[in-house]
């Protein structure tokens, strides 16, 4: 047994090593050009079912096979980036989406870096929802997402502290909302919040608390504009303007604005959030 564990052990290194040279290389428009590309993106979802095929009874991989998972991952990203690779990421969106799932535990803190399990697990999500991010830009890959509960997966993961994850978790969001039933399902998504549940979040909660954007670093741009996108897409609708004022987004617009034509000097960083909320507050003067 211990060398079957040792052999497996090694095998996984190598596994591991090969996807991350692969996912360094395929960051090159040459290399997810090259005629064999399609055929190596195909042999890793190979090996990411695989290892998802020896998770635990919780759904967690197994320990092993993580750094695997994680260096696969990110070359799945990488190929994303190629319309013409995405096409192959939609048989794993579900598998990709079971691995994310694991990221609700950064929105409380539960990624401690004294902690190398969390650690671990830190690193597998981050690169698993930068895959659905560029991915989810195929209309067809959102719409699987959608399909496999991609928005009771995502959307409380808005508000995570780690930066990466905050941008591509938003980003995934504001690709799907360019789909009515998803941008239903975000206007129609609630949770019970306190000690007993005395309290409700909604999915525009989370939206406007994500569009919130100050320059001293705490909030995110790239998170913020794309839920800013995401708030403008929802309020296409007289339901979503409805949901979105009751989160008080326009507080949240009025502030945003306020800041933007101040005399004090504006970072490159903010001109995109700037830009976001003046569309965002002019979808509020649509007719339904």
């Amino acid at each position: 047994a211990e060398a079957a564990a040792a052999v497996l052990q090694i095998r996984c290194e190598v596994l591991a090593h090969a996807a991350m040279s692969f996912a360094v290389g395929v960051q090159s428009p040459n290399w997810r050009a090259a005629a064999d590309c399609a055929a190596t993106l195909a042999a890793l979802i190979r090996v990411l079912d695989a290892c998802a095929a020896r998770a635990q009874v919780d759904g967690r991989p197994a320990r092993c096979v993580l750094p695997v998972l994680t260096n696969v991952c990110l070359a799945l990203a990488n190929c994303a980036r190629s319309p013409k690779l995405t096409k192959q990421l939609a048989q794993v969106v579900p598998t990709l989406l079971q691995f994310a799932a694991f990221g609700t535990r950064s929105v409380h803190g539960f990624f401690d870096a004294a902690d190398t399990d969390a650690m671990v697990d830190e690193a597998l999500v981050v690169a698993t929802t930068l895959a659905l991010a560029h991915a989810s830009e195929d209309k067809g890959v959102a719409e699987l997402c959608l399909e496999y509960g991609g928005v009771n997966t995502l959307l409380p993961m808005l508000l995570s502290p780690t930066p990466k994850l905050a941008g591509a978790v938003s980003a995934i969001i504001r690709n799907g909302c360019v789909i009515p039933e998803w941008r239903a399902a975000v206007i129609g998504w609630t949770v019970s919040v306190g000690s007993e549940g005395e309290e409700q979040t909604s999915g525009t909660d989370l939206l406007v608390e994500r569009a919130r954007y100050t320059e001293d670093g705490v909030h995110f741009a790239t998170a913020a504009v794309h839920a800013l996108d995401s708030i403008s897409m929802c309020a296409c609708s007289r339901a979503g303007r409805d949901a979105l004022c009751r989160s008080n987004v326009l507080t949240m617009l009025s502030k945003l604005l306020k800041q933007a034509s101040s005399s004090a000097p504006v970072y490159a960083a903010s001109l995109p959030v700037y830009r976001a909320a003046c569309v965002a507050t002019s979808s509020f003067s649509r007719e339904s």
